[in-house]
């Protein structure tokens, strides 16, 4: 099955509203607004990139609970670093610094992070 469905719906008009399945993977907007500092995926990935010991292969989730937006990575290190608390917290202060808001980190050993290939630009 596919995941997404464009034949759900027809309106008078000619117009189509499809139907995705499994909900939405990707970006849903570019600008992150997290304890009131306005951050752009990019500025994640200079930090991230700037780190010694990670690979540059990382994931982010906003999640907003009572109304608040807060910062969740996945990052992947290095094949000859340890996935140890003293890497998690020098890390985490790190990305912290960085940004300049909390964030929640989780470390991955490398290659047991999924790889999300983009689809191909037309």
């Amino acid at each position: 099955m596919d995941s997404y469905d464009d034949s759900s719906k027809r309106y008078s008009c000619g117009q189509t509203r499809g139907k995705l399945y499994g909900g939405m993977t990707g970006r849903t907007k570019d600008m992150l607004k997290i304890a009131g500092k306005r951050i752009m995926p990019k500025d994640v990935e200079n930090v991230i990139f700037g780190i010694e010991k990670l690979t540059g292969n990382y994931r982010y989730v906003t999640v907003v609970e009572g109304g608040v937006e807060s910062l969740k990575i996945k990052a992947e290190v290095d094949k000859d670093a340890e996935v140890t608390d003293e890497l998690k917290e020098k890390v985490k202060k790190e990305i912290e610094v960085g940004l300049g808001v909390p964030v929640e980190l989780k470390l991955a050993k490398i290659f047991k992070m999924e790889r999300i290939i983009p689809p191909e630009k037309y």
